[in-house]
């Protein structure tokens, strides 16, 4: 029985998810980083479910109480991370500026079927899941003591250009890759403000040593 049955499906064509064990297979992740990610995805998944659930059902009421969403997501959002590492100052911001910024973008959308559906579901939780490993692999790598790192692409049909540019490059671990227009200290990192186009969907891991 599904849970959120009044969430909006849309059409195979229109998907702009890609499903986990595809997603995360492609990369160059061991079996076991592979599965973490897609648990990770799929507790996600969850929570986006019920944020998507408490819009539809404060719309029908007339009223969206943003500041109640925003705190719900945070929240939840925090406890699915504590489960695999701990909230440093990086992860606790940023786990508050995506909540400030998703409950934003999905009231400016609010009428389009999207925003609303378990696709976006879906693309969220496994980009996320995608963000949040690529930071604690980042800081045990440095806590580890490691001096280097590799950006390491999928080099498929898929891949944007600007990263496979990048592929196989090597610097100091705590040097920024030029990524397009866009400084990363890793896949997905943001600390830098790098653009959405360069973030969505990346499949990209890094190699340390």
């Amino acid at each position: 029985m599904r849970l959120f049955g009044e969430l909006s499906d849309l059409s195979e064509e229109n998907m702009r998810s890609i499903p986990y064990d595809e997603y995360f297979d492609e990369m160059d992740l061991t079996e076991e980083e592979k599965e973490k990610r897609k648990q990770f995805s799929r507790e996600f998944e969850d929570v986006m479910l019920f944020i998507f659930t408490l819009f539809s059902v404060m719309r029908q009421y007339g009223s969206i109480n943003k500041q109640y969403i925003i705190g719900q997501l945070q929240s939840r959002y925090s406890e699915i991370v504590l489960k695999y590492m701990e909230i440093d100052k990086y992860l606790d911001d940023y786990i508050a500026d995506f909540a400030i910024e998703t409950v934003d973008t999905t009231i400016k959308h609010i009428d389009e079927p999207f925003y609303l559906s378990n696709d976006r579901s879906i693309l969220i939780s496994e980009n996320e899941a995608n963000g949040i490993f690529n930071y604690g692999e980042f800081s045990e790598a440095i806590r580890a003591g490691k001096k280097r790192k590799q950006w390491v692409d999928v080099r498929d049909k898929k891949e944007r250009e600007t990263h496979r540019e990048v592929g196989g490059t090597v610097i100091p671990i705590e040097d920024t890759f030029i990524v397009g227009n866009s400084l990363m200290l890793f896949p997905k990192d943001t600390s830098y403000g790098a653009e959405m186009k360069e973030i969505a969907n990346c499949r990209c891991t890094i190699k340390y040593f």
